[in-house]
C-alpha cells in the first residue's frame, strides 16, 4: 500500500505547500501624471462660438485617451490574475476530488440504509403474521402496527430482528389478543345474562356494537 494512503487526514492536508508572492503592479504614475497634465492643459480653455467645433474634437481625443488608459489597466490586471485563476482551478480540482469520493461513500451508505430498512419492514411483517397465527388472533382484531419500528437499529448484524424489536412487536400482538379475548368474554357474558333475565333470545353483537369496545 502506498505510504501516503496511511497518513492521518491532518497530515495529508499539511502536505499541500502553498507558496505565494503578493502581486505588485508598478507604473510610472508620476511621469504619466506630469505628461497628462501637460497634454491636457491645452484643452483648459473657455469655449467660444468660434471654438465649439474644436472643443468637440478635443473631447473626442480625450475620450480616446481615457479608453486606452482603461484598456491598459485591464490588460495588466488580467495578466497578473492569470496565475491566481490557475491556482484557484487547481485548488478546486483537489476539493472536487475529495467531494466525488465523499459523495460516492454517502450514496453507498444511503443505499445500504434503505435496503436495511426495507429488510426490517419485511422481517417485521413476517414476525407479526407469525405472532398473530401463534396466538390465534382473528382477522378482525389484527391491528398491531410496526411503521414506527422500521429502523436500522432494529436489525442485527446478521440481518435478524433484535430481541427488543421482537418483544415490542409481541407486546402489540398480545394487545390484539387481549382485545379479542375481552370482546369474546363480553359477548358470552351478554348471552348468559340475557338467558338469566329470561329472554327467549339473547341480544346479539349488533345490539351492542356501538359500545362493544368501550372501556
Amino acid at each position: 500500500m502506498n505510504e501516503l494512503a496511511t497518513l492521518p487526514i491532518t497530515q495529508l492536508a499539511q502536505l499541500l505547500d502553498i507558496q505565494s508572492t503578493l502581486p505588485v503592479l508598478n507604473a510610472n504614475f508620476d511621469e504619466m501624471n506630469a505628461a497628462l497634465d501637460a497634454w491636457l492643459e491645452k484643452f483648459d480653455t473657455v469655449l467660444t462660438v468660434e471654438s465649439v467645433k474644436e472643443g468637440k474634437g478635443a473631447a473626442t481625443e480625450i475620450n480616446k485617451l481615457k479608453a486606452q488608459i482603461k484598456e491598459n489597466k485591464k490588460s495588466a490586471i488580467d495578466k497578473i490574475s492569470t496565475p491566481i485563476k490557475k491556482f484557484d482551478d487547481n485548488m478546486r480540482a483537489l476539493e472536487n476530488k475529495c467531494e466525488t469520493v465523499r459523495q460516492r461513500i454517502l450514496d453507498q451508505i444511503k443505499n445500504f440504509e434503505d435496503e436495511t430498512r426495507e429488510h426490517c419492514r419485511l422481517q417485521l411483517a413476517a414476525a407479526r403474521s407469525e405472532l398473530w397465527s401463534q396466538y390465534n388472533v382473528k382477522v378482525e382484531f389484527c391491528r398491531a402496527t410496526y411503521d414506527d419500528m422500521i429502523l436500522i437499529s432494529n436489525v442485527t448484524d446478521k440481518g435478524n430482528l433484535t430481541k427488543a424489536a421482537l418483544d415490542k412487536l409481541a407486546t402489540r400482538v398480545m394487545a390484539d389478543k387481549a382485545l379479542q379475548d375481552r370482546t369474546e368474554r363480553r359477548l358470552l357474558d351478554l348471552e348468559n345474562k340475557c338467558y338469566r333475565a329470561g329472554l327467549a333470545a339473547p341480544l346479539s353483537r349488533q345490539h351492542v356494537e356501538s359500545f362493544l369496545f368501550d372501556a
